[in-house]
């Protein structure tokens, strides 16, 4: 796990993606088996984008924009972070007002190929970790226009088509394990 979180550090900066830069990782094995992993970074004292979406915060259009962009030029550069949350995600912003963002916990993202594009189910369900009251709800299967959180009100404010997210051709297909083959089918990016 360690490596996997060194490698996918390093590969996400050299796709020009803001993560605390990797130092070191040591991963202790007996046999096949995982002993201890450590992890080495550079901090990153930047808060998660959780504490702007708390319960009573106004919604806040940029972010929602912002974060809707973040998610898709990550998708394209064929990232899947797999634990893409509201607490993975920090902010700061630039002197211009925008947002900048930074993932953690990366040690389980899928790294694809730069430029092919994971299914528009994995896609779909990454997003569904962003809002905590989204639920287990896969987006191809809740009412867009009710959507909750920022992401929803995003939608209302034309960040997503008005014909919504249509359903995938594998979107009701389960897959036993996270890392499944079957379930990592990917689109080569013009």
């Amino acid at each position: 796990m360690a490596a996997c979180a060194y490698r996918n550090a390093q590969a996400l900066r050299s796709r020009g993606f803001d993560t605390p830069e990797a130092l070191a990782c040591v991963e202790t094995r007996s046999g096949l088996m995982l002993g201890h992993c450590y992890f080495v970074s550079d901090a990153d004292s930047r808060p998660p984008v959780s504490v702007l979406m708390a319960d009573g915060r106004p919604a806040d259009a940029l972010l929602a924009r912002s974060l809707a962009a973040f998610a898709l030029s990550l998708h394209r550069r064929g990232i899947l972070h797999n634990d893409f949350n509201s607490g993975n995600v920090l902010f700061g912003r630039a002197a211009d007002g925008s947002y900048r963002f930074s993932l953690i916990d990366i040690n389980r993202a899928d790294i694809y190929p730069d430029r092919v594009c994971p299914s528009a189910t994995l896609r779909a369900e990454e997003l569904t970790r962003l809002t905590p009251d989204l639920g287990s709800t896969p987006p191809w299967r809740a009412t867009m226009p009710t959507w909750p959180g920022p992401i929803g009100r995003c939608r209302h404010a034309r960040c997503w088509p008005s014909s919504g997210v249509t359903t995938p051709p594998d979107a009701d297909a389960r897959h036993s394990s996270p890392r499944s083959a079957a379930g990592r089918h990917a689109s080569p990016r013009p």
